[in-house]
């Protein structure tokens, strides 16, 4: 009678043991970055969501990039801290941040507030860098994530002209296709 007795307390905590190895071994999902659409077309709307995070935990976004203005490169950023809601998520499209170059629920906040600081600005030898979103959960200085974002003018089969500095921020899109054609002026 003893032997049975020690046999079913083995294999009882065989199986505790293997239950609490299998509960040891799940892990929550890793948090992820989705940036949407991509490309995306200026004036589309955009958004930019972080899932699978903690809830109240903050989460920091930040867009650089480093692009010619007057022929010389110029350094443009913004930034706008979040606290992930009780669903684990912080949405551009959804949520005010708490602290940043914008306020407000606003999915092109990080697009529109980017300003060039003067004392960050790089020398003229400097390389161009793409616009970069960069995303810090937990506010810690520690960079997560890191992805570039290519906003198009236009679709493919339309071009795009500049229409100088006596226009700045202006530009012309036409197609290559035989007209005749509508045209907007906004």
């Amino acid at each position: 009678m003893r032997t049975s007795y020690t046999a079913i307390k083995f294999v009882r905590n065989l199986a505790i043991f293997g239950l609490l190895s299998v509960a040891a071994c799940q892990t929550s999902p890793e948090p992820t970055l989705y940036v949407t659409p991509s490309p995306i077309l200026s004036g589309d709307p955009i958004t930019i969501e972080v899932q699978n995070i903690d809830p109240d935990v903050l989460v920091a976004l930040r867009l650089d990039e480093i692009r010619l203005r007057l022929n010389t490169p110029a350094y443009y950023s913004s930034s706008a801290t979040f606290e992930a809601g009780a669903d684990g998520r912080v949405s551009t499209t959804n949520d005010a941040p708490i602290d940043g170059d914008y306020s407000g629920v606003d999915p092109t906040g990080l697009f529109w507030s980017r300003q060039r600081p003067e004392d960050q600005q790089p020398d003229e030898t400097a390389e161009l860098q793409p616009l970069t979103l960069s995303v810090d959960i937990g506010n810690d200085g520690s960079v997560e994530f890191e992805q570039a974002i290519t906003i198009v003018r236009a679709f493919e089969g339309i071009v795009t002209e500049d229409l100088g500095p006596e226009f700045p921020g202006a530009f012309l899109a036409r197609t290559m296709t035989e007209g005749p054609h509508p045209v907007i002026i906004v």
